[in-house]
C-alpha cells in the first residue's frame, strides 16, 4: 500500500486524474493568493471594527491575520517560481508552505477554542437588538451555536485543501528535481 501511494504521489502525470502537475501548482499558488488575502482582509478589517474583544480573541484574530498574510504574500514567490520555472523559489514556497500548514493547525486549534469559549453573548444581545419584536427573535439563541460550526467547518476544508495543496507542492518540486538532474549530461 505505501508503495502503490507513493508511486501515485511522485510518479503520477496529472492530479485528479486530469489536471497536469504544473498547471495544478499554478492553480493552488493563485487560489491561495486569493484564499489567503480574502481572510487576512476579514480578519484585519474585523480587528479595526472590532466590538470588545478580549485579549484572548484579539490575540487569536492578530495570529491569524499575521499567518495569512504571510501565506498571501508567499504565494506570489511561488507563482513567480512556477511561471519562471525557477526550483528554489518553488521549493522555498513548498518548505514554507508545510511550516504554514503546521503553524495553521496551531493557530487555528487556538482560534476556535478561543472563539467556543469567548463570549458570544454579544452577538445573540446585538441580534435581539435588531430583530426586537418580530418572530425571528428566538432564534437569536441559536444564531451562537450556528456561527461556531460555520467556523469549523470553514477552518477544517481549508486546512483539508491546504494538505493537499502540500501534496501538490512536493509533487511539483520533485518533477522539477527530475527535470533538472534529466537536463545535466
Amino acid at each position: 500500500l505505501s508503495s502503490r501511494l507513493k508511486e501515485r504521489i511522485f510518479h503520477s502525470d496529472s492530479l485528479f486524474c486530469c489536471i497536469p502537475i504544473r498547471v495544478g501548482f499554478v492553480l493552488m499558488t493563485m487560489s491561495t493568493f486569493l484564499v489567503a488575502g480574502v481572510i487576512s482582509a476579514i480578519v484585519w478589517f474585523e480587528i479595526s471594527q472590532s466590538y470588545q474583544l478580549t485579549t484572548n480573541e484579539w490575540v487569536a484574530f492578530i495570529l491569524t491575520g499575521v499567518v495569512e498574510t504571510i501565506l498571501c504574500l508567499l504565494s506570489i514567490a511561488g507563482f513567480v517560481g512556477v511561471v519562471a520555472r525557477k526550483q528554489s523559489l518553488v521549493m522555498m514556497y513548498t518548505y514554507i508552505l508545510y511550516a504554514h500548514t503546521i503553524l495553521n493547525i496551531i493557530v487555528d486549534v487556538y482560534f476556535l477554542v478561543t472563539i467556543r469559549k469567548g463570549n458570544r453573548q454579544q452577538l445573540v444581545d446585538y441580534c435581539v437588538s435588531v430583530l426586537a419584536g418580530t418572530s425571528m427573535e428566538s432564534s437569536c439563541t441559536q444564531l451562537k451555536g450556528i456561527s461556531t460550526y460555520v467556523l469549523i467547518a470553514i477552518v477544517a476544508i481549508l486546512l483539508l485543501l491546504e494538505l493537499y495543496g502540500t501534496v501538490v507542492a512536493t509533487r511539483y518540486v520533485y518533477d522539477l528535481q527530475v527535470q533538472e538532474r534529466g537536463d545535466r549530461p
